[in-house]
């Protein structure tokens, strides 16, 4: 039996209060990673 595979490409338009919460969000994000990655 062959596994047949499917994806989808889309794109995003978030509005402007979106993309500051986005910006906000993964900036945190990003500054855990960093504090801990020498931890790990």
């Amino acid at each position: 039996m062959i596994a047949l595979l499917k994806a989808y490409k889309f794109r995003l338009y978030p509005t402007k209060p979106q993309q500051e919460y986005f910006v906000k969000t993964f900036g945190g994000v990003r500054f855990v990673y960093n504090k801990m990655d020498p931890i790990v």
